[in-house]
This record gives C-alpha cells, structure tokens and sequence, in this order.
C-alpha cells in the first residue's frame, strides 16, 4: 500500500535521479573518453607494455640502453617516474625519467655496458585522468638467470604499492560515505518514512503524535545541515589530500609545487572534485529554505526535500565517478551499479541512524505510561522494513556484479589484500541483517498485534492497563537495543569500504603482467637477430603443450611479412632426445605475428632454443637461447 499511495512520486523522484545519473556520466566521459573508450580493463594509469617487455630475456652481452614503459591512461609528467635496479637493490638508471609527448610513456637510461642479471623496474604514476596514484614492478634477465620471483620488498621499500591505504585516505572515504549515508537517508526518512506515518497516526484521531512533528523535523535538518557541513569540509579535504599525495609532499607545500593546481585544474579527479562542490553548496542552500520556512511559517516544504534527495543522489554520483567503476573499460555498465549501490547503503543505513538520532526525540515527547511510543514505531517499521528489504536486495545484486568485475576469479577473492578485505565487509553485511530481520519479523508484528488488541480505558482496569503497557515498553527497550547494535554495524561496515575503495583492486592477470612475477608467468624473449628484431612468447611457459608466438619487425621497425619459413628447434640438454622443429605459421590480420602450438617441452631442466628465419633474398637468421623449466 506504501508503494501505492506514494507511486507517481516514486516514479517521478526515479526519472530524475536516471537523467541526473545520465548526465553526470556524460560529463565524465566528455572529461575523459579515453578512459572509457578502451577496450581493455584500465585500473587508473596501469602497466600497458614496455620495451623491455615485463619477463622478457634478453641475449647476453646485449643490456638495453633504457627502458619505456607505457600505461592505460595519461600520467602527469610532474608526479610519475621510473627507476631501475640490480639484484642487490642499486639503482642503475641515469635518474632522467621523463614523459613522452602524448604522456602515456615513461623512459629512463640505464647506464651502459651493464653486466648480465635480472633487472627489476620500479614504476610510479599519478594518472591524468582521474588522479590516482600507481605503483608496480616487474622485471627482465640479459642473459641467463632466474626472474624476481617477488617485487614485494622492493616495493616496500619504494613505499609500498598500496601506500594509498593509510589512515587520512581510509578516514576521509569513510567520514564521506558516512556523511553522504546521514544526508540521504534522512531526508528519505522523512520524506517516505516519517512523514506517512504520522500523517496516518493523526488521520485516526491520534493527537498525541501531532505534537512530535516539528521536533523531529528541526532535529531531521540540524543532521541535514551537519551533514552537508562535513561532506562541505572533506570535499576540500580530500583535494588537499589528493595533490599531497600525488607530490609526496607536505600539504603546505601543494601550491608552491603545483601539485594542487595540477590536481584540481589538470585532471579528470579536478573536473569531478568541482562538480560535487557544486552541488554540495546548493544543497546547503535548500537545506536553509527547508527550515527558513519551519522555523518562520510551520510549514514542511515537500518540494525542497525532494530537491535535497535528488542533489544527494547526484553527490553520490560524483563518488561513484571517482571510484574503482570508473576505472574499467565496462564503465557504461558498472557506473549505474555503483550509483544503485551507494544509494541503497544511504537509505538503508541513514534509515537505521535516524531511528537511532530522530526518533528517541518524538518518543521522549509521549508519555510512557501510555500506548502512543508503540503505536508510533508499529507505524514507522512496517515503512521502513519494505525500503530496507528492496534496499538490501539492491545491493546484493549490485555488489555481487561489481565484486565479479574487481576480483576476476575466486582465487582473488581469498589471495588478495582486496579480495580478503571484501569478506570482512560481507561478514559485517550478513551481522547487520540480524538484528533488521528480528525488527521486520518479531518486534513490529508484535508491536501491531499488541496495539490491534488494546482495550480502551474504560473496559479494563488499572492493574491489566499496566500489564499491557510493560509489554509495549519492554518491546520498546528491545527495539532500542536491536536498532542501536544495528547502527552500530552499519558505521563500521562503511568504515571497512573507507579501507576497501583506498586498496586497489587485484590487477586482471596478462601475459606481460603489472605487478609482481613469479616463475608460472609465460616466457618472454626478445633479441636481435641479423637485421631483425623478435619477441617470443612461450604460453604457459611450463611442461607440457606451449603456445609460441612471435612477433618480427625489420630494421625500419616494419613488420616482416615476406618469409618462406618460421620455425623453433628444441633440444633437450640433459639428456639426448633429439631435436624437434616446430614451425610458426602467420596469424591473420596481424602482420609480422606467428604462431605454433607444441608439446615438445615434455620435461623440466634445461633446453636450447634456436629461433630460425628463412627469407628470399637473405640469409637465414637465426638466434639461440638457453632456458629451464621448473
């Protein structure tokens, strides 16, 4: 009946937030389309490729001359750098890390005639896009030699690569979320839930609720205007942040670095950060309007509080703009789950707060001793059980499709700082329906069954009268305990998704990788040979059936395509079981690309690979490599 009698409002409340929701993906999208235009998952400004490629092995003697790295976004050229170090951790880069002129590179030198080791390259970036900060690894061998099995305490020591996950990055999203959860869910509150029962209450002669009103409607905007307050002040907070961050500078120091100009005015973060302050300040507007008139004229204006839900809606927006969602090539998809799902965490646990806040004002109002206290909450549970259950429905289905798109695969879900941290948040989810579940089965039917079945004053005498009234206040110390532990849970679950959105999600695994190595990855070769250059891959590079891809370029960088032949001879070297030949065959649609499918690679140890080119006109090219497999 709620959904009803409240239908063409609800409808008209939707459209707006779809067009609201709509518009504020097109102006990221116009802000930056390369961000949800590629075809690949862009985890803010992540490892696309590099020369030399992550796990490659290069010929002896033949140390590259420096290393290039390109990513999935723009970086700023201030704030991102490469360095480069042996396997005793010294650096052997000429510290000149530079951008390239479209800013989606970064190119160091490395020092020449370096000896034959692994080399591991340490990169750092502050994305364009959207001001997000990036750090990884991943290494390569001139000539034989294992690949760092782990970056991890190289990383540590270049700061970590989680060092976003900190206490005034996980304090700032957390206050956000709680702010932006008080905002909406109060002004939903009142306007769906409170609002229609009292109105109802006072329909059936019930004058006692009357007198509550406005108390809960002053206390309703001091919490909306504290809100739009703290969201106000951790808006400036966070742009202060974020350029500290991205300059690993001191907070005093953003403006005479330029950090903060290059965050707020260079960025895609920037264009988002002025548009939430936009709509913050006349969110603050409204809500002065929305007691200007209780305050002067007694009256409850519907129409500003219906402009508060949709600029609160919109506000959450912006953090859905700025959060993991917006970094995926699936953009499109998982913005709107992101938005669903920030909206029904604020009407769902801004709901439970405002029970918690609100509504012991209006029942300090009534008199104990008589029936009003219940009959007011058997009116508002029943309103706020049915937002609650399609709100909890919401955000199993949205969390479940986003968590898929983040995690990737199961292993991610238990392997992963981020995964780990996830379970935490569903544990704390599953506690929190405990509590809800005994509100919407136990207390509110016998809240309305007590309420249904009591006699009037004359048909009963004082001692039953008491009796009754035990019930309702002992039903009513429950519900105070229940909905307090609930509110309770609902604060620390949003402080876990402050320490869930501070963490990067597990990056998707490729065959050049964008974090650490390990010796399952593929192997990876690239080399010169005569005039040519190759680069081979070996899928999964383990024993048993491989998949050889190879990519050739001539002199001037062309793709080679005139050959007469392709191939790989395998030899076994610790025991004598001949030579194969595979031969490489061109993949359509890519020239200069080949490829050859073999199981020869039967056992581990230690094998000779030659790489052999036939062309018209030239002599044979031919290169050799000694590798093992574990």
């Amino acid at each position: 009946m709620f959904f009803l009698r409240h239908g063409s409002a609800l409808r008209r409340s939707g459209t707006v937030v779809l067009l609201t929701m709509l518009l504020l993906v097109c102006a990221s999208i116009a802000a930056s389309p390369k961000a949800f235009a590629s075809p690949t998952l862009a985890w803010h400004a992540q490892y696309d490729h590099s020369n030399p490629a992550a796990n490659a092995h290069l010929p002896a003697g033949q140390s590259p001359t420096f290393v290039q790295v390109w990513f999935t976004e723009t970086i700023d050229p201030h704030f991102s750098t490469l360095k480069v170090y042996n396997p005793a951790r010294q650096r052997v880069d000429l510290d000149d890390s530079r951008t390239s002129s479209d800013g989606y590179t970064l190119r160091i030198s490395l020092r020449p005639h370096l000896p034959d080791a692994t080399y591991t390259v340490v990169y750092s970036n502050i994305s364009s896009e959207d001001g997000h900060h990036v750090q990884g690894a991943f290494s390569f061998v001139v000539g034989t030699g294992p690949l760092v099995a782990n970056t991890d305490a190289l990383l540590a020591q270049e700061q970590g690569g989680e060092n976003n996950l900190n206490a005034w990055s996980v304090g700032l999203r957390w206050l956000n979320y709680l702010g932006m959860a008080l905002l909406l869910g109060t002004v939903a509150f009142v306007l769906l839930v409170w609002r229609p029962a009292s109105t109802s209450l006072r329909d059936h002669s019930d004058a006692a609720i009357g007198k509550t009103d406005v108390q809960i409607e002053f206390r309703a905007l001091r919490l909306i205007c504290g809100s739009i307050a703290v969201l106000f002040a951790l808006t400036l907070a966070f742009g202060i942040y974020q350029a500290a961050f991205a300059s690993e500078s001191a907070p005093w120091n953003i403006i005479s670095n330029g950090a903060l100009g290059n965050v707020l005015f260079q960025s895609r973060f920037g264009i988002i950060w002025w548009l939430r302050l936009a709509l913050i300040l006349p969110a603050g507007g409204t809500a002065l309007l929305c007691w200007r008139a209780l305050f002067r004229h007694a009256r409850r204006p519907r129409r500003l509080y219906s402009l508060l839900l949709i600029l609160s809606i919109a506000m959450m927006g912006t953090t859905s703009l700025d959060a993991h969602a917006a970094a995926q090539a699936d953009a499109w998809l998982l913005l709107p789950f992101d938005l669903i799902h920030l909206v029904s965490t604020g009407f769902w646990i801004g709901g439970v707060c405002c029970f918690v806040v609100l509504v012991p004002a209006g029942l300090r109002l009534l008199a104990p001793e008589k029936t009003a206290r219940s009959r007011l909450l058997a009116a508002l549970l029943p309103r706020f059980s049915r937002i609650a259950i399609l709100c909890v429905t919401l955000l199993v289905i949205t969390g479940t499709i986003q968590a898929s798109f983040m995690l990737g695969s199961w292993a991610n879900l238990v392997e992963s700082g981020y995964g780990r941290t996830l379970i935490v948040k569903l544990v704390l989810f599953a506690l929190i329906l405990v509590p809800g579940a005994l509100h919407l089965l136990r207390i509110g039917p016998r809240m309305q069954a007590a309420n249904a079945s009591t006699p009037t004053h004359d048909q009963v005498d004082a001692q039953q009268e008491g009796t009754e009234a035990a019930t309702t206040r002992r039903l009513q110390r429950i519900f105070k305990a229940s909905i307090t532990l609930e509110a309770t849970l609902a604060v620390c679950l949003l402080l876990i998704v402050g320490v869930l959105t501070s963490m990067s999600p597990p990056p998707p695994v490729t065959a050049t990788g964008t974090g650490n190595t390990d010796s399952r990855a593929p192997l990876t070769y690239q080399g010169k040979m005569a005039d040519l250059r190759y680069s081979l891959v070996v899928n999964p590079g383990q024993v048993g059936e491989n998949t050889f891809e190879m990519a050739l370029k001539q002199s001037n960088g062309a793709p080679l395509t005139h050959v007469d032949a392709v191939s790989i001879r395998l030899t076994m070297l610790d025991m004598d079981m001949g030579t194969q030949e595979l031969n490489l065959t061109p993949i359509a649609g890519q020239p200069g690309q080949y490829q050859g499918e073999d199981a020869t690679l039967g056992m581990s140890g230690h094998w000779n690979m030659v790489i052999l080119v036939s062309r018209p006109g030239f002599n044979d090219a031919t290169s050799s490599i000694d590798f093992s497999l574990p």
